[in-house]
């Protein structure tokens, strides 16, 4: 199979018998050189299309030069094969033997590595309207790194019609640009000749890579020093398989792989941009907390729903464990559910099924223990602030003895700023100097 590439006006194009492509702001995509275009194009498309290779029989041929980030590639792959084993319900055994097996050739030996760029101080930060995302820009404005705001539209359902809405609010409130890249790459998932098993957890492997490299062109563009990713601590955690395989359900966000992301990302710009991610200290109940008192403004645009099902009325599905654990973790907090457009109250009997602590997590991301710990917090702070429910009353009935006796180690687990290695030296004082005086009220 030879996977070929092509640039086009405002972005590049892969073949695959049809074609797939990214495209950028013109202003941004025509700042940069054509040599530079091509290296960078190159080196998204290898980490987007070589997943595919445990899968397939058949050779992948390149037709371009061994990609600078290959080694991240191929080392993120190998490290992320127990999810995708967990995902596709398959054996990890038999997929780290496909991976030695892999036939990937490229059409020049030689590796190319960006030249002639500089920075000058601004960061780039990723925006999802997560949590996470949301800190992050605040912290970064807080801390004059001049953020620029990018989203990364790759989904075309109910989720993008909520997010375009709020990326409309947000830029006309807060006077700031919101820049988009169209990412139709991700498509290849559905090609039956490259994901011929139908493979669901290939999808999501080196995303996060992909997504520090998509996001090259706007750092070049804007001279940036950074470039700032969500990754929370609960990304550390993991759970060990059946095959005695650990199990992080997202292990390109954990601290030890930020640092391999950085420090490929180095040496691919000269030492020129690095990634960090500023929440890296903290816990979800503890993002919420540091997000809601000391940013209302910038945190009542919280959408943490995929919108797999539901409607143009609200940005809540109301049917999906990220909906439940949205609102779950600001009740513990003491704060209005409202203040995101919450309608309803997510302690009645019919979403029990959504929370680990009352039953066995049926996504990935539930299944490490710290989720059910966390919310075992999380309910008993709800409890302690006389909310009201079915569930707070199974909560009492099942489990408010051991979250009393267990309430300090969780409390020091869940509300302690953890060591962040990706960080920055000459920021890291002030952004836990944040982190003390929210969390110390």
């Amino acid at each position: 199979m030879e996977i070929k590439s092509r640039l086009l006006k405002t972005g590049f194009s892969i073949n695959l018998q049809k074609n797939f492509k990214i495209e950028y702001p013109r202003a941004v995509w025509e700042s940069i050189s054509k040599e530079t275009k091509k290296t960078i194009a190159e080196n998204i498309i290898y980490l987007k299309t070589s997943p595919y290779s445990l899968f397939l029989e058949e050779e992948i041929h390149y037709n371009f030069s061994v990609p600078y980030m290959r080694r991240l590639a191929d080392k993120g792959m190998e490290l992320d094969i127990p999810r995708i084993a967990e995902e596709d319900n398959i054996s990890s055994k038999e997929l780290i033997e496909k991976f030695k097996k892999r036939k990937i050739r490229f059409k020049y030996n030689y590796t190319k590595k960006i030249k002639n760029i500089s920075t000058e101080g601004s960061s780039i930060v990723s925006i999802s309207f997560g949590k996470d995302s949301l800190l992050s820009y605040a912290i970064a404005k807080e801390l004059n790194l001049n953020p620029k705001l990018v989203l990364v539209q790759d989904f075309w359902d109910l989720e993008a019609y909520h997010k375009l809405r709020l990326v409309k609010k947000f830029k006309k409130e807060f006077k700031e640009k919101i820049s988009i890249v169209y990412d139709y790459i991700d498509d290849i998932s559905t090609h039956k000749r490259i994901n011929k098993t139908n493979s669901k957890g290939i999808v999501a492997t080196n995303a996060m890579s992909s997504y520090m490299a998509i996001l090259l062109p706007f750092a070049i563009y804007n001279k940036s020093e950074y470039i700032i990713f969500g990754n929370e601590q609960n990304f550390n955690d993991y759970f060990t398989n059946k095959e005695g395989f650990n199990v992080y359900p997202s292990h390109e966000q954990n601290s030890n792989w930020m640092l391999e992301q950085s420090k490929s990302l180095r040496g691919f710009t000269n030492n020129k941009i690095r990634l960090c991610s500023l929440v890296e200290p903290l816990y979800n109940i503890a993002e919420i907390k540091v997000l809601f008192n000391r940013y209302p403004a910038i945190a009542k645009y919280q959408m943490s729903c995929s919108q797999e099902i539901g409607n143009k009325k609200s940005r809540w599905c109301y049917n999906c464990p990220m909906c439940a654990k949205a609102f779950l973790y600001l009740v513990a907090n003491n704060i209005n559910p409202k203040i995101i457009d919450f309608k309803i109250n997510f302690f009645n009997k019919e979403y029990k099924r959504l929370y680990p602590l009352f039953n066995k997590p049926f996504r990935i991301y539930e299944k490490p223990k710290a989720v059910r710990d966390e919310q075992l917090l999380a309910f008993y702070l709800a409890y302690r602030n006389k909310k009201n429910g079915y569930l707070i009353k199974k909560f009492k009935e099942n489990f408010l003895a051991e979250a009393k006796e267990r309430e300090d180690e969780l409390y020091n687990r869940f509300f302690k700023i953890h060591t962040a290695v990706s960080i920055p030296k000459k920021i890291k004082t002030q952004v836990k100097s944040i982190y003390k005086e929210e969390l110390n009220k």
